[in-house]
Formats: structure tokens, sequence, C-alpha cells
């Protein structure tokens, strides 16, 4: 053969065509369909395509579809630079379409490498024609159908279905499902709207079942790995989810007697992961029943993980498949596959997993004779707990009940207390036959509720006090009362001492005094809080509301300090403080001695005028309002020098509803070395109020203002001028609305300089 090519080389295209026509001819005599030897083959197809390349150029799709017919023998060791070298010499896709034609016939022929590199070029090439022309040779309003077949063929197999719908505007994959692959299949899935229209969903699985075993494989890995990769942890619509479940496991049963430990774990375990919710007791039946106990705890561990998506019917079937498959291992002699388990509760965990809280206490020991609750307890549900603690001597032994107790929670006791109380009725149990596991198990009840008391409604205590605790409501102590808020309202209160008198026909209580000392601390939080011991729709409470003295006597007791700035607002207004000038008193003295008491009244203070501000007449009486301006500016004003000017003024603004009350022991307060720009943002509140300010008020703060000024001038030579341009300026910002009871003669002790046409024309005006 070497000499024949030697003789052929640089021969005419006319000889090289005679050539392989003779060679094809004697090739169908002898029925032979390609050259065997590889190398003979390859060197043929380079050589004779290299000395007739020249031509190519001028070539006519009927011309390339000639050539390659007559390169058949050779076309099995065509890869991919045979086929660019092709490409290069193209540049209209109907001879595009010819050679793709032409190759398409050999493809079986072809090793899967230059079956790959093939797609790779005439992929190059479709992506050229896209970027030059906007079109990767879809011509006229041809199909996606009819552009995969003429721009691909069978090298359709070997692109990704991405390829397809990046270079075919509008390609249907769902119009071209029986000639995709299984794995581009797989992508149709995720087109827009697919998943959500079973319909569709049932038609692209009539192809899908169509198909060998290994391509429902290939499908499965595919899908769910383009499902991870676009964040889809599950199907949503369950009737799509259904229907590719049993699709699926249909082809995939029939392996099931074939299947290696491997296999098992892999579809399990990772491949069916999406549809497993789905799981029926038809599928569960095709699973071999003689499969070991590894292959049965690798199947549970995959159904472990879809429990939350599965419904209580499918959750109803797997544990009954579970439960067939070890009640028959028991029966057979030998431990129920405890094999990779550890204890009672890692036999529980590897075999039923959450599936184990459908079984009754009478199931897990007809499962597994040495099955131990007590040491399983972290795997039960309470219901199970329940069902153990009434069956077995728990309520004897005060250990066994620590370690039920030990695993409930507040999310769970309810659950638990709901079974037990059923279970005693069904058997007629009316007391718990031992007194110090009864108060135990109390004890406990009341710690898991701990955390959740404070979020009761009152229709909770009802259920708790009314309900679940009828059995145990005797054995109440102090501890176990110790456990419910004070804060809780009246209502709540009301109903569990209805509860608690209606039970006591049942039987004495063994700690009354303990009954009634939670009663107490609670109305005499009522009190603290609302200044009505939870009598508030009586007529004698509004009575007794109206008494000054009782709202000392709440204010007396030494608890008072722990209420927050907002609550004492609240009671200031709110339950008739505001009529006590010595309430009033009492409060602003346990403000002052908080830790940071000016922090503790500016918060009171807003809350207190935002109230008053809305019921402009619940101020209180006159005194009251003295008191509290007079408490409130022992706590400001002598720490006014060590805030800022802004501060200052917004503690003024804070103050603005009280400074119509302001007298000389209130303004002594303040200190006479404080800055000017201070005292004038003080005479400029004050000039706020200055229509309602008594006679003797305005001559309380003129003489305030005399004295300051005066402390100014000898101290620094200037009655705070600085800043001022002028005397009537000067009188605005430093006497404000006062200058009209004020003296010239007095002013000019510290402002010699004044005018007295200025002070006449201003201050003598006012007057």
């Amino acid at each position: 053969m070497c000499q024949i090519l030697a003789k052929l080389h640089n021969k005419p295209s006319e000889e090289i065509y005679q050539f392989l026509d003779e060679l094809n001819r004697g090739a169908a005599q002898l029925a032979i369909t390609t050259i065997k030897n590889n190398n003979v083959r390859k060197k043929m197809l380079t050589q004779f395509t290299g000395d007739i390349e020249a031509e190519f150029p001028a070539f006519s799709p009927a011309e390339w579809t000639r050539l390659l017919a007559r390169l058949a023998l050779l076309l099995p060791s065509a890869g991919k630079e045979d086929t660019k070298r092709f490409l290069s010499h193209i540049s209209g896709c109907d001879s595009f379409r010819a050679l793709v034609s032409s190759l398409s016939q050999a493809y079986m022929s072809l090793l899967p490498m230059n079956q790959q590199g093939i797609c790779s070029a005439l992929l190059t090439f479709l992506e050229s024609q896209h970027a030059m022309t906007g079109s990767a040779c879809a011509l006229g309003q041809e199909t996606s159908l009819d552009w995969l077949q003429k721009n691909l063929g069978a090298f359709a197999a070997n692109a990704r279905y991405e390829d397809f719908t990046r270079l075919m505007t509008g390609f249907s994959g769902f119009n071209v499902r029986d000639n995709l692959t299984a794995t581009q299949l797989a992508h149709v899935f995720f087109d827009p709207g697919v998943l959500d229209d079973t319909s569709m969903v049932e038609t692209l699985l009539v192809s899908l079942e169509n198909r060998p075993a290994l391509d429902i494989s290939a499908f499965v890995a595919e899908f769910v790995a383009t499902a991870s990769q676009q964040g889809l942890p599950s199907l949503a619509n369950l009737q799509v989810r259904d229907a590719m479940f049993s699709a699926i496991f249909r082809k995939l049963q029939g392996q099931f007697a074939t299947f290696s430990i491997s296999q098992y774990k892999d579809w399990f375990q990772n491949k069916l992961s999406l549809w497993l919710g789905s799981i029926n007791a038809s599928a569960l039946a095709a699973i071999p029943r003689n499969i070991p106990c590894g292959i049965y705890q690798i199947i549970m561990s995959g159904l472990e993980g879809s429990f939350q998506q599965m419904s209580p019917a499918s959750h109803e079937d797997v544990y009954s498949f579970a439960k067939s498959y070890l009640s028959a291992k028991a029966s057979q002699g030998g431990g129920p596959c405890v094999e990779n388990t550890r204890g009672s509760l890692g036999w529980l965990q590897t075999n039923l997993g959450s599936f184990s809280s459908l079984a009754t206490y009478t199931d897990l020991i007809d499962m597994n004779g040495d099955f131990s609750i007590v040491d399983a307890v972290a795997g039960l549900s309470p219901e199970q707990l329940a069902a153990y603690t009434l069956a077995s001597d728990v309520l004897r032994d005060m250990d066994k009940a620590g370690k039920v107790f030990s695993s409930l929670s507040s999310r769970t006791i309810g659950d638990f207390i709901d079974a037990f109380n059923a279970a005693a009725e069904q058997r007629n149990l009316s007391q718990l036959p031992h007194g110090d596991v009864r108060r135990f198990i109390l004890g406990q009840i009341f710690c898991h509720l701990s955390t959740v008391f404070e979020l009761f409604s009152t229709e909770d205590y009802v259920t708790w006090f009314g309900r679940r605790l009828g059995l145990f409501l005797s054995s109440l102590n102090a501890e176990n009362l110790g456990f419910l808020p004070s804060d809780m309202t009246c209502n709540s209160l009301a109903a569990i001492v209805k509860i608690l008198n209606k039970h006591k026909a049942q039987g004495p209580y063994e700690n009354p005094e303990h009954i009634y000392s939670f009663i107490k601390r609670v109305l005499h939080f009522q009190l603290q809080n609302s200044g009505s011991a939870c009598t508030q729709n009586t007529a004698a409470d509004r009575e007794w509301l109206l008494q000054p003295r009782s709202m000392l006597c709440l204010l007396q007791h030494d608890s008072l300090d722990l209420f927050s700035a907002e609550v004492l607002a609240q009671l200031t207004v709110q339950t008739k403080t505001i009529y006590s000038p010595s309430a009033i008193q009492m409060v602003l003295e346990v403000i002052g001695n908080k830790k940071e008491p000016l922090r503790y009244l500016s918060v009171f203070l807003e809350d207190f005028n935002t109230f008053v501000l809305k019921n402009s007449d619940s101020l209180g009486s006159p005194k009251v309002r003295e008191t509290l301006l007079m408490a409130s500016a022992e706590i400001i004003f002598p720490q006014i020098t060590d805030m800022s000017l802004e501060d200052t003024a917004t503690w003024l603004h804070r103050l603005r509803i009280l400074l119509p009350h302001v007298n000389a022991t209130v303004l002594e307060l303040l200190p006479l070395s404080m800055p000017c720009p201070y005292y004038q943002a003080l005479i400029a509140a004050i000039d706020g109020v200055y229509p309602v300010l008594s006679a003797r008020k305005k001559h309380d703060v003129y003489e305030f203002q005399k004295a300051y000024l005066t402390a100014q001038f000898t101290d620094s030579g200037s009655a705070c001028q600085d800043g001022t341009t002028g005397t009537k300026d000067w009188l605005q910002k430093n006497l404000g609305e006062i200058c009209s009871v004020a003296k010239l003669s007095e002013l000019q002790t510290f402002y010699p300089d004044i005018a007295g046409v200025s002070f006449t024309s201003l201050c003598t005006e006012q007057q």
C-alpha cells in the first residue's frame, strides 16, 4: 500500500478520484465496508485529502457529497483535524450540511474520541456562522428537528443541550425529545415552565421510558447534577415528582436483583434523592425481601433523607416496609439488624430513623426483643414515651422517670402529657400510684415550661391547668409555682384560681399555703403595677383608686426600684399617682437613686409627656406639677454645667409642660457659674410659658436673673453681653419677657452702659 500511495502522491486529482472509485468498486464486490488497518486508513485519508485540498474552495454541496462518498472506506479514521480541514474551505450552510450528512453516515464506525472531535469542529463552525450572520445555519422557518438533523446529524448526540439553545433561537427540546440523548433530555425538564406542567413532564417521561436501563442512569445523574447547579433542593410540584418517581423506579426495579451494595447506596442515597419523597407501598414491594441488613440500612438511610418531603401516607408505607423486614429478621432468630449499631438508640436510628415515630411501644419490642426504651429515650416520640411510662414501672421508679423527662423539651412536653392522659384514661387511671414520682414529674413539667410561661395566654393556662395537669395538681408546691410569672394577667390568674378551686373537690392539696403565696404574689404585682389587685371590674375598685393613700401604700414597697422608666411613667399617669404629690416624690426618688439617673429620667419624661399631651386634662393638681418639676430639677440642674448646650436645650424641652410652675426654690438649683448660652436657653424656655406665669413666679424668675447676671458681671466684667448687639438684643436674650418687671436702676448695676431709651421702649411697653 505504501508503494501505491507513493505513486499517487502529487498526482492530478482525476487519477486520485479514479483510484478511489476503483477501490470502492472492488470493496463493494467483496462486501468490505472499511479498511481494517487504522494506520493505513488514516494515512490514505490524510494523503488523498491533502493532494486534492486545492480544489476544495470551489466545491459545490454536491461535490462535497461526492468526495465524501469516494472517501467512505477511509472516513472511520476521520477526526477533529480532518473535519477542520474540510470546514476551512466551506463558507456556506449548504456545503456545511452536505458535509454533516456524509460524515453522519460514518458515525457508528468512528471511535468515540473522533465522534466528539468532529462534533466540536461542527459546533465551532456554527458558532462562527452565528457570530458573523446572526444565524447558525437556521434556514427559513425550519423546525428544531430539521435544524438539529441537518446541522449536526448523528453528532448531535455528542453536543450539550445548551449548545442547541444557544445556537438556535427558539430551539424546543420538548419537540425533539425523541432525538435527544438521555443527558440532553434531562435538561429539557429545566426549560421554563416544564417542571410546573404535569402534562409536559408525563410526555417527556414517555420518551425516557422507551430507552435502555443505562440511559435511565445517565438521565438521573444529569438531572440531579443540573438541579444542584440551579439551587433546586426539591421538586415543588408534587404531581410532577410523583410522575417522575414512578417512571424512574419502574425502569430501575428490574435491576435490584443484580445490584451491588455500592449501586444500592448510589441510587438510594444520591441519585433518587429528589424523588424519594414520592415513595409508596407499591415501589417498596419491589425491593427484594432477602437483601442483607447492610443494604436494608442503606435504603433506610436514603429514605430518612427524604422524610420531610414525604406525605403521612408515605411515612406509613415506609414504616410498614421497615416493620415487616425487621419483624421477619426477628422471627428468623438472632438480632434484627443489630450489626453496625450501638445500643438500642443506635439500633433505632440506623434501622428506623425518623420513621420510628410511627412505632408503638409494643412494635419496638416485637421488632427487637432486646430493645431498651430507657436507653433510647433520645430517639423516641413524646407519644411513645407516654405509652412506655404507663405500660412499665416508670411511675414507680424515679430514675427511669428522670431519663424519660430528660429527653423532652418545652416543644414536646405538651404532646407527651396529652398522650399520657389519653393512655391513663384508657386504663381508668385517676390517681398516680407513687407520690414522690408524681411530685418529681410535676416538677419536670414546670421546669420544661419555665422558658415559655412568659408567652402564655389565658387560654394556654386553661389548657395546662384545666386539661393537662389534672393528675398532678394536688402536689403543687412553691418550686413549681415559682416558675409562673408574677406579671401574668388578671384574667390568667382568675382562670387558674377557678380551676384550682374546682380541683380541690377531688382531694386536698399537699401545699395549700404555697398556692396562697403564689396568688398573693401575683395580686401584689398587679397592685404595684396597676394600683388594683385584680378588681378592675368592681365599683369599689374605682373608689379605692381615687384615694391617694392607696398609691402611697403601693409606692412604699421596696421593690419599686426594679421598675423600668417606661413602667414608672405608665404607672404615674395611669394609676392615679399623678394626683398624689407624695407619690410623685417617691417615683422621682427612685429615679434619683438609679445608677444613671439622667438617662432614666429622660425616658420617664419622654413617655410621661407623650401621655399628658394626649390627655391634657390629666396632669394632676398644681401641687403635683410643682413637685414633679422640683424633683426633676434636683436631678438635672446640678449637672447642667457638665452638659452640652444641645443637651441643656433638650432637657428644657422635656420640662416644658412643668415650667409654668417654676419658682425661686427650683431656680436656686441652677449653678450661677453656668455659661451664658445655657442661661439664655433657660430664659428662652421660660419665655415660652410667660403668659401663664403668676406675678409671684415672674418676680422669682427676675430675682434669679439679677443674681445670675450680677455673678457674671462680678466674675468677668460682662453680664452676658458677648454675642449681643446693643441693649435691645441684650434684653431679649438675657431677660426676655421678664424685663416687664425689671427696673432700670437695678440693671445698671451689672450693665452700666445700658441704653435707657431702649429699655423704656422695650420693657415699659410690655408692662
